[in-house]
């Protein structure tokens, strides 16, 4: 072939390669919109923020300041629903005392005004007339750091002491790291802990093969949901003309105490009930305090306080969470919503599985992942959630386009913990497999992707326990039952069952994981029928900033019937080593990077061989 032709053939090449990326993504990007569309609108509701009357010093026109501080609040108001007005003030007469003089300053002023309102950010603007000069303070205080951005002005009129305010909260809003500002923390941040925790679970995302026309597919998404430490939505604005707060601690280590409530009102109080239980109120009175002995139960405690006045009435609920050695209050916290997305490449340099006479050929690939996950508390020891996994690859190389694949999973699962039996979690869901097929060897086409092929239906159930303290060993009991059918294949119904018992292991900063399953396959295919034994090592600790891992795998498999030509019954086995490097880059973005050894022995002529791959991963959680 002369030169230019070879070039030419590159270039095509390149341009189809191209134009099969451009399709993944713009799938992907459809993928991930839908997703946003269909997610509850409550899981993106703005948030909630306080915003206080302005703070003076000076002397200024109420024109003036009232201009500025309705700009103010029309930049805020497109981020945050906004907590001021009749709202704020209730708050402040309740907390009468706790004040700073000239306005609400200190962090425990602002601590104090965003625990009795429900919220986590504070705003306030502060005013300052010192001769001709005036200086704006904007601050932000939400519950790790104090932000403060700083403007001045000489002989400004209205407008442009207006036009100042408007820059400052947008600045506030979305910083330019070029303008002047100022941070300090007010809380510890987030450590990386509950990051490594869930790379822990994606670093081990199972690889995806399809193998004789049989996909595996043995994730376990169980742990995604609850992995993770994450603030609950916040409740809607309290109501603008009574205002209840608990002075009580809503977690305590002990049975028995008194439940406070405070209960403020701009009209007169008429009554007010803990529990359905009436409580002595004075005549003419627009506030009171309560108290209410209490003996807890383990776990979370309702206090439903019911307060009415001339205009209205108003009710609120209060947990108290009484914690134990076997009980904490962060095991039941759950997301309403998580989307999990993570993003591959990877290569192999002995694509075809092939032996060591044999040429071998490397290829390398990307892929995606999607996990919706959708969770409903029931009780703090229950939780429903529904969960999806859409995942698919594509070759870098044209020649293995047919091996590309598409993969759809919901799973519908019910979680309980703390029983007798230690934590129960029932699921059932489905599977739908597709490969790429451009030359429509098949009638079953995938609805989604035209260019698929539908390779493989499964409907699952499974059930497991697990058990174990925070610190020792922790055990998991897995039972999972297939129905396996391959469209327009009958011979391919049949069921998969499968047992799986594993052991995870904390010393201080190290980590170990033992697993052990056995799988037994049914089809109607006799043939195809085989039992599965799989074993698994895995020893972890991190290295801040980064967490290493070191993994083996022995998998043995037997086919129960022998090949109807050479009477043999295929046996297997396969050995793995992998390292693995997982960086988190935030709490939410991390990193992994992986390399694996793979080596098969067979009892069958030129089935043995050895490949090495590495693997690189980006993995988003939302």
């Amino acid at each position: 072939m002369d030169l230019p032709t070879e070039r030419r053939g590159n270039l095509r090449h390149n341009g189809q390669n191209i134009r099969k990326q451009l399709k993944i993504y713009s799938v992907l990007f459809l993928l991930i919109s839908g997703l946003v569309i269909l997610t509850p609108f409550s899981a993106f509701a703005k948030p909630s923020a306080i915003l206080a009357p302005l703070i003076l010093d000076g002397q200024f026109s109420s024109k003036t300041t009232g201009r500025i501080f309705q700009n103010l609040k029309n930049v805020l108001s497109g981020k945050y629903e906004l907590i001021s007005g009749n709202q704020y003030k209730t708050a402040g007469r309740a907390l009468k005392g706790k004040f700073d003089a000239g306005g609400c300053k200190t962090d425990n002023c602002v601590r104090v005004m965003q625990d009795v309102l429900r919220t986590d950010h504070f705003y306030s603007l502060e005013l300052k007339k010192t001769g001709q000069e005036t200086q704006l303070t904007l601050t932000h205080v939400d519950r790790e750091e104090r932000h403060v951005m700083d403007d001045f002005c000489e002989s400004c009129d209205e407008n442009e002491l207006v036009k100042r305010t408007r820059f400052l909260a947008e600045q506030i809003i979305s910083p330019d790291p070029l303008f002047p500002s100022s941070t300090m923390a007010v809380i510890v941040h987030e450590s990386f802990d509950s990051a490594f925790e869930v790379a822990d679970v994606l670093v081990d995302f199972p690889d995806m093969d399809l193998v004789d026309g049989v996909f595996d597919l043995s994730t376990d998404l169980s742990g995604l949901a609850t992995t993770n430490t994450l603030q609950n939505t916040l409740d809607s604005p309290v109501e603008e003309d009574i205002l209840i707060f608990s002075l009580s601690p809503d977690l305590v280590k002990a049975a028995d105490g008194v439940f406070l409530v405070k209960v403020s009102a701009f009209s007169q109080l008429k009554s007010v009930s803990i529990n359905s239980q009436n409580q002595p109120l004075a005549p003419e009175s627009y506030q009171a305090s309560f108290g209410v002995d209490y003996h807890l139960k383990p776990g979370e405690n309702f206090f439903e306080i019911n307060a009415s006045t001339e205009e209205g009435e108003r009710e609120q609920e209060f947990i108290v969470f009484l914690e134990t050695k076997d009980i904490k209050r962060d095991a039941g916290k759950v997301k309403p919503f998580m989307l999990i997305t993570i993003l591959g490449y990877a290569d192999d340099d002995n694509t075809n599985s092939v032996s060591s006479s044999s040429t071998k050929v490397s290829s390398s690939k990307s892929s995606f992942v999607l996990v919706p996950v959708f969770n409903q508390k029931i009780t703090y020891f229950s939780t429903l959630s529904v969960k999806g996994l859409i995942t698919g690859d594509q070759q870098q190389k044209s020649e293995f386009e047919s091996r590309e694949f598409m993969l759809k999973q919901l799973a519908l699962e019910w979680k309980t913990r703390k029983t007798f039996m230690g934590d129960v979690i029932y699921s059932v869901g489905a599977n739908r497999l597709s490969t790429k097929d451009t030359a429509n060897t098949s009638s079953y086409r995938d609805p989604w992707f035209s260019k698929y092929k539908q390779a493989g239906a499964d409907t699952f159930t499974n059930l497991a326990f697990k058990s174990g303290a925070s610190e020792g060993t922790k055990w998991s009991l897995k039972f999972d039952h297939k129905l396996k059918t391959v469209p327009g294949t009958p011979a391919s119904k049949g069921t998969e069952n499968s047992l799986s018992l594993g052991a995870k292991n904390k010393f201080g900063i190290y980590k170990t994981d033992f697993s052990l399953s056995q799988t037994n396959t049914n089809l109607q295919d006799d043939s195809k029928d085989k039992e599965k034994v799989t074993g698994s090592a895995k020893f972890s600790f991190p290295l801040k900033p980064v967490l290493l891992s070191l993994q083996t795998q022995l998998a043995e498999s037997n086919n129960l019937t022998a090949n109807s030509t050479t009477g043999i019954k295929t046996k297997t086995r396969k050995k793995t080593y992998k390292f693995g490097v997982t960086y988190p880059l935030a709490s939410w973005l991390i990193l992994a990077y992986s390399r694996k050894l793979e080596d098969q022995e067979s009892n069958l002529i030129n089935t043995d061989y050895k490949k090495n791959s590495n693997s690189l991963q980006l993995t988003m959680i939302f």
